[in-house]
Formats: structure tokens, sequence, C-alpha cells
């Protein structure tokens, strides 16, 4: 059971890295005060033809590449036997992932008698992880029609007023397409929850009794939850699960205290709870999603597209009008006041 609930925000930039407040990047210099040097961090990223793997970063430049959300299952093969060798050679290890993923690592270390002291671990408030399949499909369709390969995909692009899920896809030939309704298509597809596999959709940890010492996520309903902290461009929510979560948590507010560049206040209330699906129950399974592993399976994404994401005249009209209204702030002034 949770320790505690803490929204976070570091301000001047450091948020618009992330897809939330930047807990995350907070987190990690915490641990390397603790440590008394730079902690191994491993966590996803795209590589440079856009697979989502588990990646060991031994830089700060490096673990920057590890925030933002990626709506795909990362590639851990080959990431337990290197935190196996970091935690016997003595080193410090952070490890960010899915909740499923950072239980993985905790039976690896204890069926290989790994000591885990110096192992932290971080999950995230998990709606789901579908295949790489989708993904690279879309991918692929992407690159036809466009004539070029991607080189950068953002699935929580802050530079711009649509929220929270603006979209930005960066080609090769210099091509850049925001909130287009091509570059969502993928994010509207993982919305529907088809994409999701079986476990998903059962999945033990959609609740507080987490595998982690710290789990973050976007704090949903902060408006409400807690009015007076500022969320205008995206808030960290911060779950406490462990001693070690604990130790991490003191010494990141220790840096807060000094630093007025970052927010972060305890939420005293459980109304948060409202507000994350996932901390309560897995994600429902949506009907048709037999059909859609089936389609996956045997056609193309322009078919996946038409069939399950509205890639007709009706949708592409309707993205039309929301996107406008998004980029104009509207849309998020509708959801307030509705």
């Amino acid at each position: 059971m949770t320790k505690g609930v803490y929204a976070f925000v570091h301000e001047r930039g450091v948020e618009r890295k992330s897809s939330s407040g930047g807990a995350y990047l907070a987190v990690c210099l915490a641990l390397d005060k603790i440590a008394g040097e730079t902690v191994i961090v491993y966590g996803a990223a795209f590589d440079h033809k856009l697979h989502l793997v588990h990646e060991r970063a031994e830089t700060h430049g490096k673990r920057e590449r590890f925030c933002q959300s990626k709506y795909v299952r990362s590639d851990t093969r080959g990431i337990y036997p290197r935190i196996q060798k970091d935690l016997q050679e003595g080193k410090y290890v952070l490890f960010t992932g899915t909740p499923c993923q950072n239980d993985a690592v905790k039976k690896y270390c204890t069926r290989k008698n790994i000591p885990m002291d110096r192992l932290y671990l971080m999950d995230i408030i998990c709606h789901g992880a579908p295949s790489p399949e989708l993904w690279e499909k879309y991918k692929e369709w992407m690159e036809t029609k466009y004539g070029s390969p991607l080189t950068q995909f953002s699935f929580r692009y802050k530079g711009s007023r649509w929220q929270p899920y603006s979209v930005k896809a960066v080609f090769q030939n210099g091509r850049v397409l925001m909130n287009t309704f091509d570059a969502r298509l993928y994010t509207k597809l993982f919305l529907t929850g088809l994409p999701l596999p079986e476990g998903c959709f059962h999945c033990p940890y959609a609740n507080l009794e987490r595998p982690s010492d710290l789990t973050i996520g976007d704090f949903w309903g902060i408006g409400r939850v807690m009015p007076r902290f500022p969320h205008r461009r995206g808030v960290s929510e911060v779950l406490i699960n462990t001693q070690k979560g604990e130790k991490i948590w003191e010494t990141v507010m220790e840096t807060a205290w000094n630093n007025p560049e970052i927010r972060l206040e305890e939420c005293l209330t459980k109304d948060y709870q409202k507000y994350q699906h996932n901390l309560n129950l897995p994600t429902p399974k949506p009907s048709g999603t037999e059909a859609f592993r089936r389609d996956l399976k045997e056609r193309d994404f322009e078919f996946l597209s038409k069939k399950y994401g509205g890639n007709n005249w009706k949708g592409k009209s309707v993205h039309c009008v929301k996107r406008v209204l998004g980029e104009l702030g509207i849309l998020a002034m509708l959801k307030r006041i509705l």
C-alpha cells in the first residue's frame, strides 16, 4: 500500500521534456545524490529505426531519452543480465518501466540471488502496452505515404495547445506533421484499447499494491483534487511505495526546498483515485478485440485505420474541428466546464 502521494512539477523547461511534470528526472538526480555518483538508469527509448527498446544510460544526456510516454511495449531482451552485472559490481541501478517489467526484474534478481540493496525500481501508472506489431505497421504506412523514413515521433508533444495527446512526427526529409489526422491515427487506435494484449485486461498490478519503490504518472484531475496547485503544462503524480521510495523522495523534497522552479505538494485526500482508473482496475476489454487481433495479423495498416480508426471523410471532418478547437484552447476550456 502506498505511503504517500505527491503532485510534482519542475518548471522552466524541464516539464517540457516530459509527458507530465518532470518527476522522473528529479528522481534520477536524487539517486545520484544518495549514491554519490551518477546512477545507472534503464529505461525505454526509440533506437535509430524507431524500434522501442530498453537501454542502459550512464550519462544525464542519455537519461533524457527515457522521458515522455511511448505507447508501445518495449523490447527488454538482454537487459536483465546487464542489470545483474551492474549490481554485482556494486553499482547503483534505477530501472524504469511498466509494473510487469519491474516485477520481472525483481523476480530475476531473486532467482539469481542478486543483492538488491542498490537496485531501485520505478513503474508507471500503466493503461496497457500494445505489442510492437501495430506500431511497425503504422510506421511503415507513414513512411510509404510521405516518402521518407520517420526519424522522431512524440506521442505527447508539449509545443502545442492541443492537450493531452498532442502528436508530432518528423521525417528524414524535413517534413513535420503536428496533430494531423495521419499523425494521430496510432494514438487514436491505442486509446480504443483494441491493440492491448489479453494480459493487460487482467493486469494484477492495476491497484495500489505496486511492485516498485516509486510509481509515477500524469496527475489526472489535479484541477479538482488540488485546485491551488499549478497545472498549466502537466503535473506528475508520484506514489511512494517502499522505504527505499521514501528515502528517494525525501532527497527530492530537500532539493525542491531550495529550488523555486520546483513545485511539490502532498495530496492529503484519496480523491486522486477517482481519476486514475488503472490504480483501481485493469483497462476494460472492448468488444471487437478478437476481430482486431485477427485483422492485425492478416491486413495492412490502411485497412486497420479505416475499419477501426475512422479513416474516412467523417472521421477526418471531426478531427479537423477538434484540431482547430484544440489549438485555440477552446477544447480544453469546454472540458473544464463540462
